[in-house]
């Protein structure tokens, strides 16, 4: 109970709904890495099976990154700061829009990314939607 009271002033209390379920066996839609706003393949081209760790049955196959994968994603990053790119050329209220739409989309899709979350860590389903997702949607 007390690693809920931590997080406490955090989680929103709507009084008396229903109880939220997760989706059993949730589709992985992607699998590839998420690098300059694409999906893209790893370097190297390798994948690993990741497992669900309750019951070790596999999930998907998944892009395996690298430090080449890393390097890339760094150097999109930096490219995106560098002055006359679309980005560092928003104003802050642009990229306040970008974020509260990324923070709607999570809502939207809120019982999946948990139930994701669950599969993939083991974590109780209640922590990952209430706790995890809550904060993310909150401070995105």
């Amino acid at each position: 109970m007390f690693r809920f009271a931590r997080f406490a002033p955090f989680v929103r209390h709507h009084g008396a709904q229903a109880v939220v379920q997760p989706i059993r066996g949730p589709e992985v839609k992607y699998t590839q890495l998420f690098i300059n706003n694409e999906w893209v393949d790893s370097a190297s081209g390798k994948r690993f099976v990741t497992e669900n760790p309750t019951t070790g049955e596999p999930i998907a196959e998944v892009s395996e990154g690298d430090a080449k994968d890393v390097d890339r994603a760094v150097k999109a990053a930096r490219d995106a700061f560098r002055f006359g790119s679309e980005w560092r050329s928003m104003d802050a209220s642009q990229r306040g829009q970008l974020l509260n739409k990324l923070a709607d989309l999570m809502e939207r899709d809120r019982i999946y990314l948990a139930s994701l979350e669950t599969l993939d860590n083991g974590k109780p389903f209640s922590d990952a939607f209430n706790i995890d997702l809550e904060l993310v949607i909150r401070y995105a």
